[in-house]
């Protein structure tokens, strides 16, 4: 079985590997339980405060505390790329954003140039 195919993710691509690990984690409950009214899914998938948000359509607490854990897991991940090296969660203009230093040097870089154009 597969989550809902229509949902967009709102974060960046470093964190798709814990949003396709919570992914199977709703896939293999789904599969076990098949006589459920509604499958459980997905309906929001985004960034907020420096940390991966993972939204589902019903509270199961066995897999909303696995779900959690892999939410907690995205403050050390680099947003962008996925790195485990020197990532922190810092404000950046007004944003937070959880990034290695190397992203977080090219944040800097795009922002400044694409503000020089105003």
């Amino acid at each position: 079985m597969k989550t809902n195919q229509y949902i967009s993710y709102d974060c960046g691509y470093g964190w798709e590997k814990l949003i396709k690990k919570a992914e199977r984690i709703v896939d293999l409950y789904n599969y076990f339980h098949p006589d459920m009214e509604f499958p459980l899914d997905f309906f929001q998938i985004k960034e907020k405060w420096g940390g991966l948000c993972l939204y589902l359509n019903q509270y199961i607490p066995e897999v909303s505390n696995k779900i959690h854990n892999i939410e907690g897991k995205s403050y050390h991940y680099c947003e962008h790329c996925g790195t485990n090296k020197n990532v922190k969660t810092k404000p950046f203009h007004g944003w937070y954003m959880t990034l290695c230093d190397d992203c977080r040097k090219k944040e800097e870089e795009w922002y400044e140039n694409y503000y020089k154009q105003f």
